[in-house]
């Protein structure tokens, strides 16, 4: 019986791959095309197959491998070409009946192998007789039709909508989105769906529920009693934009909302260096957050680029299904970094994810980030660097829902003692020593490198999901999730 519907499918008429609604439907009747193309009826004319492919997604292999693209067409039993782009080499090679050939157009090289010439010159009496058979599939027809009863089969999201879209670049996952609330929760959700549901799932349903047992009080209760003191302080279009994202990947609007609620309890490191503190006078900006490793954030984090209708455009180093941010840069060269701090359960206020969305959408200088924040409403404790690639500056804040507290580069403060010239530097306990530690013995040769050598642990915790190295000045940034660093800066224009 187990063999009944594959072989079913085989023998009905070919469903056209288009029709198809879900991922084992859609592998199904792949299959079936493909196999009555290579392996067709004794009766049957044969056909030709051809395609241009490209790789949209890739980890763990070199950045040619993940930018790959090319063709393939096929002629059963034995025509076939293909090519291949790795960088700027282009490889092309081929088989015609008898014949194999390899080609590499830039080297304007290439190879022909057939059978009847001789397999060495110093030899020429030994002939290759090697006889190429037909072109087949690598396991015959029955076993194939099983595949779909032993993969986990789904259809990938669009890999570009309306104006957003999803790309890899030098191996960090990012997603471009642009317009209205509506349409960049749309092309947020409609992108990114699989990863939004399954932190969702992670989040609620797996942490939540699960502090219920630690805490004895039942995790919707409470952050459903924070939401309705927070909701009245979050702006309509952030709702709105979480709400489209719930009706794009089929969750409740709550679910998306609730989530969103998580980032009030990340916790984290940063400091900012300039001037005189770097090699070469410029500004670095490093964020490190340190939060709940292994509960599933880490699996969805993503890059994202916002260009919203109102306001700047802005990049957020974040997580599948967030609106807000903890780890940003906008295009007037203004970065910022979060901490938290203690204080849960004053939530009479702005979230922190959306006051740090708002610095990036409405902030040009230091300045007015720093009046955004200070105006609030606030809630809880947070501590934030922000910094400004235009004027080379940046402050520390430690704020309350009730007080309002900046360090300026070269002051201390009582639960920051150590101030030092063209720097701020924050973090609490043993990575504050060893962070300062690191900033004063590189004091003056800083650079992109030495940069991010000063988030290696222990000034990063086990725990650590993200660090980012900012560069405001020529809007660059690194960005490493789970304390490994891309190769280079990822230049956003």
């Amino acid at each position: 019986m187990v063999s009944l519907l594959p072989l079913a499918g085989f023998a009905a008429e070919e469903k056209p791959v288009a029709s198809v609604s879900n991922g084992v439907e859609l592998f199904t009747a792949a299959l079936q095309q493909l196999s009555n193309l290579i392996e067709p009826a004794s009766s049957t004319a044969p056909r030709t197959f051809s395609a241009q492919w490209a790789v949209t997604q890739a980890e763990g292999v070199p950045k040619e491998f993940a930018k790959a693209q090319g063709e393939i067409a096929l002629q059963s039993p034995d025509r076939a070409r293909g090519s291949v782009t790795l960088g700027k080499q282009e490889f092309v090679l081929g088989r015609d009946q008898q014949e194999l050939w390899v080609h590499t157009p830039g080297k304007k090289f290439g190879v022909i192998g057939k059978s009847g010439v001789p397999r060495f010159l110093t030899a020429p009496e030994k002939i290759d007789k090697t006889l190429l058979p037909p072109i087949k599939l690598p396991l015959p027809k029955e076993q194939l039709a099983l595949l779909p009863l032993v993969c986990d089969a789904g259809v990938l999201a669009d890999r570009e909508i309306d104006k957003g879209r999803l790309e890899m670049i030098d191996g960090t996952k990012m997603v471009y989105l642009e317009g209205t609330p509506e349409e960049m929760g749309h092309q947020h959700g409609v992108l990114l769906k699989k990863s939004v549901r399954d932190l969702v799932e992670r989040v609620l349903y797996g942490v939540g529920v699960g502090s219920s047992f630690e805490k004895g009080r039942w995790f919707f209760g409470e952050i459903e009693e924070a939401q309705k003191h927070i909701e009245p302080f979050i702006e309509d279009r952030y709702l709105r934009e979480m709400d489209a994202i719930a009706l794009a990947t089929k969750l409740d609007r709550e679910e998306i909302r609730l989530a969103n609620y998580f980032p009030e309890l990340f916790h984290c490191s940063g400091f900012a260096v300039f001037g005189n503190a770097t090699a070469d006078g410029k500004l670095y900006h490093g964020r490190i957050l340190d939060y709940l490793r292994g509960v599933g954030l880490e699996q969805n984090a993503i890059v994202m680029v916002f260009k919203p209708d109102q306001g700047n455009a802005w990049v957020n180093v974040s997580y599948a299904g967030f609106v807000g941010s903890v780890t940003a840069m906008n295009e007037k060269k203004v970065a910022i970094g979060e901490m938290g701090g203690r204080g849960e359960g004053n939530w009479d206020g702005k979230p922190m994810a959306q006051l740090v969305r708002e610095v990036m959408e409405r902030a040009s200088t230091l300045d007015e980030a720093v009046e955004i924040m200070r105006k609030g409403p606030r809630t809880c404790e947070y501590y934030y660097v922000i910094s400004d690639g235009k004027s080379k500056r940046a402050v520390g804040i430690a704020a309350t829902p009730t007080t309002f507290e900046t360090i300026e580069s070269g002051e201390s403060h009582p639960k920051l003692p150590h101030a030092i010239k063209d720097a701020v530097v924050m973090s609490a306990g043993d990575r504050y020593e060893a962070l300062t530690k690191r900033v004063q013995e590189s004091y003056g040769k800083l650079n992109v490198d030495s940069a991010r050598d000063l988030m290696t642990r222990p000034v990063c915790m086990g725990s650590n999901i993200h660090s980012v190295l900012f560069a405001p000045e020529t809007l660059e940034f690194a960005v490493g999730f789970l304390d490994a660093f891309g190769e280079g800066f990822i230049a956003i224009s």
